[in-house]
């Protein structure tokens, strides 16, 4: 049986690496920690477009339309987080990263500083309780190598 030539270099195409392809399920969550961070910044730009067109406060808003879509969004983006384990270190990463952001907000009581962060953590949490307990973060450093004048293990 002969094959036939079908005008491709190379054999078979070979499909593009996606996220999902590379973390399963978690490549999903990826994509939505991406497009939480995406989101936040259109808010944050939204907002500071409002600002200025309303003098901060000195100038008329009739007229002018402040669009909250992005936050929205961002706070369904939030509750799908809230409900999920991950799965590999970088969603877990990408999780704890959504909850630093949102809680170094310096006005709490804004939108942007609000969200389902104990239940983030508390899913990363229970996650990483399925590492084993030798498992290190860091490269070792041998016992009697000094770096910044400490020992470390």
């Amino acid at each position: 049986m002969s094959v036939i030539d079908m005008g491709r270099e190379g054999g078979r195409e070979k499909r593009p690496t996606t996220l999902t392809s590379e973390f399963g399920d978690d490549g999903s969550y990826l994509e939505w920690c991406a497009t939480w961070r995406v989101l936040r910044a259109q808010q944050q730009i939204n907002w500071a477009k409002h600002e200025l067109a309303i003098g901060w406060g000195t100038l008329p808003d009739e007229g002018i339309n402040l669009s909250i879509d992005p936050l929205h969004r961002m706070k369904e983006i939030e509750q799908y987080l809230a409900k999920i384990t991950p799965k590999t270190a970088l969603l877990a990463q990408k999780m704890l990263g959504i909850c630093i952001t949102i809680l170094s907000h310096p006005e709490r009581e804004e939108a942007l500083g609000q969200g389902p962060v104990l239940e983030i953590i508390q899913n990363v949490k229970a996650a990483l309780e399925w590492l084993p307990s030798e498992m290190r973060f860091q490269k070792a450093v041998v016992d009697n190598e000094v770096a910044g004048g400490t020992e470390r293990d």
